[in-house]
């Protein structure tokens, strides 16, 4: 979905790309490793760590908001 959300992104838009490609290796895949035809390193926040359902669900709070008040 992330390929074809950045092949359709209109080109009018100034500096979208640097978005899309700043999004792309910090959440979808990281850049091509030194000295590696075509591998890519893991992104920095792996798509495991996106979802906080089962965090919920086990009473865990998802956010340092208890802390804050």
């Amino acid at each position: 979905m992330f390929e074809l959300l950045a092949k359709s992104q209109p080109t009018t838009v100034d500096h979208l790309d640097k978005l899309t490609s700043f999004f792309e290796h910090i959440y979808i895949r990281a850049r091509r490793r030194l000295g590696r035809a075509a591998t890519l390193g893991p992104a920095v926040f792996l798509v495991k760590t996106w979802n906080q359902f089962t965090t919920e669900c086990n009473g865990i709070a998802r956010t340092t908001n208890s802390i804050e008040g």
